[in-house]
Parts: C-alpha cells; sequence; structure tokens
C-alpha cells in the first residue's frame, strides 16, 4: 500500500514540476491576451 502511494507521489510530483512553469506561462499568456482585447476595444468604442 505504501509503495503504491509513494509512486503516486513521486509521479505527482514530477508532474507537478513540469506543470508548475507550464501553468506560469498559461497564466502569463492568458493575462496578456485579455490586456490585449481590452485594449483593442478601448480603443475601437470611443
Amino acid at each position: 500500500m505504501e509503495t503504491v502511494t509513494g509512486r503516486v507521489a513521486a509521479q505527482v510530483a514530477r508532474l507537478a514540476r513540469y506543470t508548475g512553469p507550464l501553468l506560469i506561462v498559461l497564466v502569463s499568456a492568458s493575462c496578456g491576451f485579455v490586456i490585449g482585447v481590452t485594449a483593442s476595444t478601448v480603443r475601437i468604442a470611443p
């Protein structure tokens, strides 16, 4: 039972190591996209 838990924990840790930076990039990209769309909308509207 402990070995299975250990394996799962190791896989989660490994996944988190790869997902962490990817998540940061994804959040930054989505924030940039939202800001860009907002800026475009503000320019067009008034």
